[in-house]
């Protein structure tokens, strides 16, 4: 095919023209230019290690058998580029790079080995879109491609490099028989240049990769070339080191060039070449061939329904409706919408229509009569012969990636399948023409203006029920609708089959001896089978000589490559290994490719599970560091790359908003550190805390306060591709290092026993509670910018000096969580204690919060064992921050006193009231201090103070009658007692005796009568004494 639509001042190519000579302006070259491996201006982190030449990563298809009468070259395979190097959004979707605003293009050698300087560029044309834009105009522009050009499928992002998907399309003139390829210094002869197989070629293709997204130039000839159509002589040692000092300004703007179907061991990416004619050595019997071809299609030959090449690297990953075809009107009318009379429907996404693919075998070997060039440059006549002459059958099988390993599609086809096409006669190279008429499509009906061939039977259309990917389904007006046209729906063999999302069909030749005119052909003699077998004995004797051996077993191999295989289980199976399936594949033509959301296998993800030793997960991903270096954990795969990444706040990890996408790797932040993932699939990386600060411009550091959202990825080290998986899951410290100030405590409130005078009994009144209270001035405060709780916990204490029911070195916590808000207040969480409440309170923004711990009375009255030192309490109060630094503690020490004094009245009579006051509950337990009541029966009082030991003493009044007196008590915390009661029964007063008169007088007599008493008592005792005296004597 002809080259068009360039862009640049070379000449336009038609095939079979001899190659005119180029004249190029001689220009004195400049040599002293910089090297052509200056230095990328925007580098990640570790830039040092990233390599920024173009590396083929993976070869997934290219037509490595053509037919030099039909040669095109088609490729898809991923390009490894450093990331960032490549925009596929240089040029908007649908529209072509013109050689100054992308990156990356490709040159390759137009004429093959014949002339192999002469090198055509091919340019980018956008297919991929963004966010909720369509891209179908894209897809439809590369499906309806003829030229040279090439699209990104996808940019997969991983780590420090971008992974893309690339179809190549483009024209391309080989050689069209021997004598052109000894032309140029081969020595091809009959057996080796018509070598059942083909003959090996290599074919040099370059990805060229530029500084800047601008113009540039190559050296070409004596002169430069733009890099926008041909250089009929492109030196490729411009690329090596020295390049740029060997051409000087010549080279412009040119970062790398690299032979892109070079392989690592040196060897290339080869093509195997059929000749278009068969030799023939003089005889009629025996003819050399390189064997049947498959026709690979260019331009509008088959025709499909984007009257061009919609067959190769097809772009189903946004459906196709007629609005988005523009201009390609004939396209838009041969696509086959579903229409239900009143709805036009659009092809949803992932869908190749009808009539995208083909397939069409043709054999050079059935031929009518012309003329050839022979491999002395000589011509003879030819005759078509019979012996391995026709293809009228072939297998075909769609094969899809898993996991970056070939397997069968099985919802389309589990094995090959056998099609028979309408066998055709090779009239001198017009299989273009023939195709149409013979081709089998993925389509039911025939294509408009190919009248009487609805009822073909080569079609790539198969049985829904055992195809389930065949078709595809609508919601209409009218409800579900099956559409049955031959359309390929590969999104549901990816989703069914888990798959990567290529596809490509391997076609395989069945190759017989024609049928013998002679004959029915209902003759066993001419049925596939025996006509088959008839081909195959035929190679035994078409080749001689030393090498027949080897040349039977490739004519077999080329002639009907599956024919070992069992009928049933052609093709490629699940139980192949995966040597087996590229032996299987090699052997084949893969004439149509297809995409559908396709994605590299990557390395599995590796997890952050702990910060600083706390726990990190998908429900809680949140931790709280009270250092500014954190210790950073997760999970990997053993043997693997983990890079930490810490985020940078001016270009923050797109996690959230309407297009969330946190494995791009210009979010990926600062590069904290590398290490090698353990045997045991563990990682730790410490966030030294000092690589943000190297960055131009610098991030911000860790500080006090503050946060870090944290990811990491992992890259796989056993082969040398550096593939990278996603990052883990963001997790984030928020930085809290050091201990918030002391909290207060200022005062306690204790309820007190009061005393129901109506009854005389005392109790605490109803709803008595114990409140201490404080105030508080937490620094670590919720953020109203976030929704992260930063909030420290106050914890009150209470310590008693002591009590049977405590252990001294305990206490009893009170906490409230998530209580300190900005500017407001709110009351706290449930308490740990049961009855009790900690509420914590602001006035105002400007002051302090308050806090208040209330408790329920019996919690103290547990405690009670009547001593002063069970009632004595250390309350303190502490703020502990969420990273677990507790604050200094506030402390007060008061006393909880709740228990009423109780009396004994041990004395009540006329004279006085006495008894001894002790602690209720606690008779052994003195009271001290503690104010005294009595009321006498007429009702008057008296008070008093116990003294030391609890005792007390009242006089009674003058003239006291009696009646019931009663004593109550308040001990000195203001307990009030109850009333304690006693009967005062008073002795009738002594009358005046007859002969005194009574009054003073009586007394008198008293008085004198106990003197004479004692005065003769005295004399007694005198007497007595003497007495004694004498007797010792």
């Amino acid at each position: 095919m002809g080259i068009s639509h360039w862009n640049g001042n070379s000449p336009v190519r038609k095939r079979g023209f001899k190659r005119l000579s180029s004249l190029f302006a001689v220009i004195l070259a400049v040599f002293m230019v910089l090297p052509l491996s200056l230095q990328f201006t925007s580098q990640p982190a570790n830039a040092e290690t990233v390599d920024h030449k173009p590396k083929l990563f993976q070869m997934m298809a290219y037509n490595d058998r053509i037919d030099t009468n039909n040669d095109e070259l088609r490729y898809d395979f991923v390009l490894r580029l450093a990331h960032g190097d490549f925009d596929p959004f240089c040029v908007p979707n649908g529209s072509y790079d013109d050689g100054s605003k992308c990156r990356l293009f490709f040159a390759y050698q137009y004429w093959g080995t014949t002339s192999p300087s002469d090198y055509v560029s091919v340019r980018y044309l956008n297919t991929m879109t963004t966010g909720n834009v369509s891209g179908t105009t894209g897809a439809i522009q590369w499906a309806a491609n003829k030229d040279q050009y090439f699209t990104v499928h996808k940019v997969i992002n991983s780590g420090d490099y971008d992974y893309l998907a690339i179809s190549v399309e483009a024209d391309v003139n080989f050689a069209d028989n021997l004598g052109q390829l000894n032309s140029v210094g081969n020595s091809y002869t009959s057996d080796s240049g018509y070598a059942p197989g083909g003959i090996t070629q290599v074919e040099r293709v370059y990805a060229i990769l530029t500084k800047t997204a601008g113009p540039a130039s190559l050296a070409c000839g004596w002169g430069s070339w733009n890099g926008v159509g041909e250089c009929g002589n492109m030196p490729t040692d411009q690329f090596d080191e020295n390049g740029a000092a060997k051409y000087g300004s010549a080279i412009n703007n040119i970062m790398y060039g690299v032979d892109l179907l070079r392989k690592p061991d040196g060897s290339y990416y080869t093509y195997q070449l059929y000749q278009q004619r068969c030799a023939d050595p003089g005889n009629q019997t025996t003819h050399y061939c390189n064997g049947p071809v498959a026709f690979i299609g260019w331009d509008g030959y088959p025709l499909l329904w984007s009257q061009n090449q919609a067959n190769w690297g097809l772009v189903t990953d946004f459906g196709f409706d007629r609005a988005s075809f523009g201009w390609n009107w004939n396209a838009a009318n041969s696509i086959g919408f579903y229409n239900d009379g009143k709805t036009e429907y659009a092809i949803p996404p992932g869908v190749a229509p009808a009539n995208s693919f083909f397939v069409y075998w043709y054999n050079s070997a059935n031929d009518t009569a012309y003329t050839t060039q022979q491999p002395d440059g000589t011509w003879a006549s030819w005759m078509s012969m019979s012996n391995c002459s026709r293809n009228a059958s072939f297998y075909y099988q769609w094969l899809g990636l898993k996991n970056n390993k070939w397997v069968p599609v099985d919802s389309l086809t589990p094995h090959a399948v056998r099609v028979d096409q309408n066998p055709v006669t090779n009239d001198s190279g017009n299989e273009g023409n023939f195709s149409m008429a013979s081709s089998a499509f993925n389509s039911i009906t025939a294509l408009s203006g190919n009248g009487g061939l609805a009822n073909r039977p080569n079609r790539l259309f198969l049985d829904r029920s055992t195809s389930p990917a065949q078709g595809y389904t609508l919601d209409t007006a009218g409800g579900k609708v099956t559409v049955n046209d031959g359309s390929i729906n590969f999104a549901k063999a990816k989703e069914d089959q888990g798959l990567d999302g290529y596809f490509k069909l391997v076609t395989w030749p069945i190759t017989t001896n024609q049928p013998d005119a002679t004959k029915p052909a209902t003759d066993p003699a001419n049925s596939d089978d025996s006509l088959l077998q008839g081909c195959m004995a035929s190679l035994n004797t078409t080749y001689k000589g030393s090498n027949a051996a080897q040349r039977i077993q490739q004519a077999k191999a080329a002639q009907n490559p599956l024919y070992d295989q069992p009928d049933g289980a052609k093709g490629i199976t699940d139980s192949m290994s995966q040597d087996q399936i590229n032996d299987v594949i090699s052997k084949g033509w893969t004439i149509d490719t297809a995409f559908y959301r396709y994605d590299v296998p990557r390395p599995q993800d590796p997890t952050i599970n702990s910060i600083g030793g706390k726990a990190i997960g998908k429900d809680n991903p949140v931790a709280y560091s009270s250092t500014l270096s954190p210790v950073v954990s997760g999970t990997c795969t053993p043997g693997n790359r983990v890079t930490l990444f810490g985020e940078d706040p001016a270009h923050p990890i797109k996690d959230t908003g309407t297009n969330p996408d946190p494995d791009n790797r210009d979010t990926a932040g600062v590069n904290l550190g590398e290490t090698i993932c353990g045997s045991d699939g563990t990682w730790s990386i410490t966030d030294a805390n000092t690589a943000y600060g190297g960055q131009s411009p610098a991030v911000p550091p860790n500080a006090d306060g503050g946060t870090r959202r944290y990811h990491a990825w992992q890259t796989e080290l056993s082969t040398s591709y550096d593939m990278t998986s996603g990052f883990t899951n963001i997790a984030k410290a928020v930085f809290q290092t050091k201990p918030e100030q002391a909290p207060t405590v200022d005062a306690v409130s204790v309820p007190h026993t009061k005393r129901d005078e109506s009854i005389g009994t005392t109790a605490l009144p109803q709803g008595s509670q114990v409140k201490v209270s404080g105030t508080v001035s937490p620094a670590y405060l919720k953020n109203p910018s976030d929704s992260l709780s930063r909030d420290s916990t106050l914890t009150v204490t209470m310590t008693p000096s002591g009590g049977a029911g405590f252990n001294r070195e305990s206490t009893l916590a009170v906490s409230a969580q998530g209580t300190f808000t900005t500017g407001g207040a709110r009351s706290s969480s449930p308490a740990v204690m049961s009855g009790s409440t900690l509420t914590v309170t602001r006035p105002s923004a400007s002051q302090p919060w308050k806090w208040s711990l209330t408790m329920e009375p019996s919690v103290f009255l547990a405690n009670m064992d009547g001593s002063e030192s069970s009632q004595t309490y250390q309350f303190q109060a502490f703020l502990t921050n969420q990273a677990g630094t507790a604050s200094p503690r506030g402390a007060q020490t008061f006393l909880v006193d709740m228990t009423p004094t109780e009396t004994t009245i041990t004395k009540a009579n006329s004279h006085q009231v006495s008894g001894k006051a002790y602690i209720a509950g606690h008779g052994n337990i003195p009271e001290r201090d503690a104010s005294l009541k009595v009321t006498w029966p007429d009702g008057s009082t008296d008070t008093a103070t116990t003294d030391a030991s609890g005792s007390w003493n009242v006089r009674a009044p003058a003239g006291l009658s009696s009646g019931d007196v009663s004593v109550t008590l308040t001990d000195t915390a203001g307990n009030e007692s109850g009333r304690f009661e006693r009967h005062i029964g008073l002795v009738p007063p002594v009358q005046r005796l007859p002969f005194t008169g009574g009054g003073p007088r009586l007394i008198l007599l008293i008085v004198a009568a106990i003197i004479l008493a004692l005065t003769a008592c005295l004399a007694i005792w005198v007497r007595q004494r003497r007495g004694f005296g004498r007797l010792v004597s």
